[in-house]
């Protein structure tokens, strides 16, 4: 219940940071929302809704750095970096780092391209088995 509590504090901060104008500074309170989710972190440093909270901070504040490192600490497996890459990719580019933004491009790149090979196979299982659905979502998966 903690870390729903600090998530809740920090999207309050976000949400005064983006209602307030220019000339009013907009980073003293994503910078309080910063800190509270590192703080929160520290003592949940295996939450994963803490870590995309704070990466969506530290996009605000341009620090790119920082939103890596949350990002490679959540451990992303094969599988989840289709759906995941949204979280890291623009940061990555925004806050210069093109070098990690390729490499995580790459990644994805190859996910596809291993996915569309294994697709043929599966899907020719999946027939066979009856299960014509799951033939269709591999399909699909593969046109998207």
């Amino acid at each position: 219940p903690g870390d729903d509590i600090m998530l809740l504090a920090s999207q309050a901060l976000q949400y005064r940071a983006a209602r307030k104008l220019p000339s009013e500074g907009t980073g003293n309170s994503l910078l309080q929302a910063a800190a509270l989710l590192e703080e929160a972190i520290d003592h949940s440093p295996f939450n994963p809704h803490l870590k995309i909270a704070a990466i969506g901070v530290y996009a605000e504040l341009n620090v790119a750095y920082r939103a890596l490192a949350l990002y490679e600490e959540m451990g992303i497996k094969q599988i989840q970096i289709d759906s995941c890459s949204y979280l890291i990719l623009t940061v990555l580019v925004d806050g210069g780092l093109y070098t990690s933004a390729i490499k995580h491009s790459s990644s994805l790149l190859k996910l596809h391209c291993s996915a569309s090979r294994d697709i043929k196979d599966f899907s020719v299982k999946a027939l066979r088995n009856g299960l014509y659905f799951k033939a269709n979502e591999m399909i699909s998966f593969q046109r998207d």
